[in-house]
Formats: structure tokens, sequence, C-alpha cells
């Protein structure tokens, strides 16, 4: 029997989607969170809370729920190593993503659940969302703003990251085949996952707003340096693993790319780290030779 068809058997009677919420030091608003999974007009699912080493009140707000959730906990690792973490506890064929500081409409996982049921090719499903400021002020829907192209490729995702995790649900065996979030990574994991998995599986858009994103003014997302770091790791990555992306035009990789290694260096080189600017430009160069040898 292949890995398959075992992994199948193995979830007979299980639920079908497992929903995972990493958190930490969010006790204000982790509830809101599950509630919203709670809310779903999709019933068969199970939440998984990660407890990523929390010392405020979340404890406390997660055992409300009782037996409706199920509360994983461990020191603090990070981000990935909490999803990790969430993803070896679950047993549903699907794996859905909620951070503790984002809700998801009530319709949610019966939308994205019955398009993967109609069709065993997708491995990922996407959607549009909603974003709010801390004061609940309506900013806009990510669509409008990041539109994503008509071809979702490996090629097109690497330019921009338009998948939002919140909105992610995967086949459990597509994880098990690209591997999962990357501990080594501080920020940009999930995009790092997104790309590994559209280079070997289907990608579906679904152009429904079917959560509720909170931009946060002390999120890791307004962690600029963080973020650069993380992005160039992952898109160095990328260019390694996929002749495709080496070959998009140069004017495409130098404003998607490039730019950021630029970002990256001039930061450090204006804070007093030359030595680090150095590397990150050796990187791009090495890079850049790779790109111009794939033609």
């Amino acid at each position: 029997m292949n890995g398959w068809l075992r992994l199948c058997d193995e979830m007979r009677g299980a639920p079908a989607v497992s929903v995972i919420i990493p958190t930490y030091q969010r006790a204000s608003l982790v509830g809101n969170a599950v509630r919203s999974v709670l809310s779903q007009s999709y019933t068969d699912l199970e939440v998984i809370v990660v407890d990523d080493g929390s010392t405020d009140e979340t404890s406390g707000v997660l055992s409300r729920f009782g037996d409706s959730i199920r509360v994983v906990r461990q020191s603090n690792q990070g981000l990935s190593a909490a999803r990790n973490a969430g993803i070896k506890a679950s047993v549903g064929r699907y794996v859905a993503f909620l951070d503790d500081d984002d809700e998801w409409m009530p319709d949610r996982l019966k939308v994205q659940v019955a398009l993967l049921e109609a069709d065993e090719q997708i491995g990922l499903a996407f959607a549009d969302m909603d974003a709010y400021d801390e004061t609940d002020r309506f900013l806009g829907h990510w669509f409008a703003y990041h539109t994503p192209p008509p071809l979702l490729s490996v090629e097109t995702l690497f330019l921009y990251n338009y998948i939002p995790a919140l909105t992610v649900i995967v086949r459990r065996p597509v994880l098990d085949d690209v591997g999962w979030f990357d501990t080594g990574l501080d920020s940009c994991e999930d995009y790092d996952l997104w790309l590994r998995i559209i280079a070997r599986h289907t990608v579906y858009k679904c152009d429904e707003r079917l959560a509720r994103y909170r931009q946060s003014a002390t999120g890791m997302s307004r962690d600029t340096t963080r973020m650069l770091f993380g992005l160039v790791r992952v898109k160095e990555m990328a260019l390694e693993r996929n002749p495709g992306v080496r070959r998009l035009p140069l004017k495409l990789l130098d404003r998607h790319c490039f730019q950021a290694f630029d970002q990256l260096a001039q930061y450090l080189a204006t804070h007093g780290d030359a030595d680090q600017a150095a590397e990150v430009a050796q990187r791009q160069c090495r890079l850049r030779q790779l790109c111009a040898e794939s033609f």
C-alpha cells in the first residue's frame, strides 16, 4: 500500500479539517480567533491552538473553550515551530491556518473544502480577505491591492507573495510531500512554503473574501529589517531550486528580488554592519551569475 492510501486509511473517522492557530502573548485577541473558527458553518473540524510559551493570560483564555479545542503548549520557539507543532498534532486530511489576531468569515471552510473535494488536483487553495486596523477601521480587501495574476505558477508567485496565510487550506499529503515550515526563517516562512508547494502542486485562488486580517502596528510585518532578512533568504532559496525562476527577465528579477538585497545591504551599511552588508552584496552577485548561466 502506498503512502497516500495508508494516510487515507489512518484518517478515516478523523475530522476533515485541522485548524492550526499559533499564539504568543495575545490573550486579548486569541479568543476572537478561536470563536471565529468554532462559529464556522462547516463543522467537521478540529481546532489546535499552539501556545508558544505565552506568559500573559493566554492559558486562562484558552481554558474557557474546554474540550472544543486542543491546546499544545511549548517553550517559545517562534511561528514556524509553533505551526509545525500544530501540524504534527493534527489528524485532518486538510490543514488550515489562522493567526491569533485574525478571524475567519463564517463560510470560510465551507467554501474552500467544497473546492478541494470537487477537484482532487488542487493542492492548496487561498482566498481574498478584508483588512482592518487596530481600531477596526476598514482598510480595503487584499486582492484590490495585491491582485494575483491569471496564471499562478512558481514564477509568478516568486515575483510577489499573493497568498495570505490566514486564507490557506492545504491537503495534508501536500505538506508531507514538500516539507513543513522552515524553522530557520524568522520571517516569510509562509512565503517559502507556498513557493515549495506551487512548484509541485496546483494552487487555486478563490475570489471570495473569507477572512478578516488585523493590521497591527506592532506585528511582525512592520519589522522591516527582519522581513528583509527573511525575504532575501526565501528569494535566494527559490532561485536556487527553480531554473524557470532564474530565467525570468532581469528587469523583473531586479524589481522583485535583487532590490530587496540592495535595501538590506544599504540598511546594514548605514547601521554600522559593513561586513554583513558586504556578505549580502556578495550573495546577490552570486545569484545574478547563477541567473545569467541559466540562459
